[in-house]
């Protein structure tokens, strides 16, 4: 089994990814709206924003040098999720990083021109790494989450 730690590895590379396509950072802040429809004290959100950040920090972006990010927790509660989905594409950022169904419906309520990128499964900036992930995914080698057990979501074929 893949211990937990790589799959939160992959979750934050999967966040950052599309950072990639940006190349080397400019003058020019960017600006990333995250909307996490999780409690910001849970272990596991804590745990995928660090390797998200860590994942943004391997690509040379930092936050507060020359990225921004605007960080909202939703608690799980529809009427934040909404709420947060607004505030966020009022902010303009150049990329808006969801986390499930209805944070990233919310989103894609409010804008049709601010990319969207659904923080899920896996990715990374290799493609080896990528490939290797599918495969695991595939193959089941993932710890089961807790609470989840029954359920399976099959990598989407593109």
């Amino acid at each position: 089994m893949i211990l937990r730690r790589n799959f939160i590895t992959l979750l934050g590379g999967a966040a950052a990814w599309p950072l990639a396509a940006w190349a080397q950072p400019g003058d020019r802040v960017r600006r990333i709206g995250v909307l996490v429809p999780g409690n910001e004290n849970d272990p596991l959100y804590k745990a995928l924003l660090s390797a998200f950040t860590q994942a943004l920090s391997d690509l040379n972006w930092t936050d507060g040098r020359n990225v921004r990010i605007d960080l909202r927790w939703t608690g799980d509660d529809i009427n934040r999720i909404r709420a947060f989905a607004q505030e966020l594409v009022g902010l303009q950022p150049d990329i808006i990083v969801t986390t499930g169904t209805p944070a990233t419906a919310a989103v894609q309520r409010e804008t049709r021109t601010i990319p969207i990128h659904v923080w899920w499964n896996f990715v990374s900036s290799r493609k080896e790494r990528i490939e290797q992930a599918k495969a695991e995914w595939k193959a089941r080698r993932f710890d089961i989450v807790p609470g989840d057990e029954k359920e399976f979501i099959p990598l989407p074929e593109s």
